[in-house]
């Protein structure tokens, strides 16, 4: 196992890496700062999703990919919850509604991921 690595602290991310890839999956959820989360295999795939809805489609636009399928969710709730190991923004900026998303999150970094503190969620907003 790899050194033991203080995580709240300024590290260099291959050395936090190599650490974390060093414990069971029970040593990991320790260093959570989340302890309400969600496991990824807790949301259904796009695939389960559908299993038993009908509707009616026209001439498909796109080749069905079942392998695809498999590896896509679509979640609602409070993404910073979910056990995974990035978050991409990926909003088009443009959309007030994606501004105030995208500051929120970079708020969260900036906060101490979950351990969120109102002073640096209101800054960010307010900016």
């Amino acid at each position: 196992m790899a050194a033991k690595v203080d995580l709240n602290t300024s590290t260099d991310w291959k050395e936090a890496k190599s650490f974390l890839k060093g414990l069971s999956d029970k040593q990991r959820e320790e260093h959570y700062f989340c302890q309400d989360f969600i496991r990824l295999k807790k949301v259904p795939t796009w695939k389960e999703t559908a299993k038993g809805l009908t509707v009616k489609v026209e001439e498909p636009k796109y080749k069905k990919d079942k392998h695809l399928n498999e590896k896509i969710s679509l979640f609602r709730g409070d993404i910073t919850k979910l056990e995974v190991d990035a978050i991409v923004n990926a909003v088009l900026s443009a959309l007030p509604e994606a501004r105030s998303a995208a500051l929120s999150l970079d708020s969260l970094y900036r906060c101490g991921h979950s351990r969120r503190q109102d002073s640096g969620l209101q800054a960010a907003l307010a900016e």
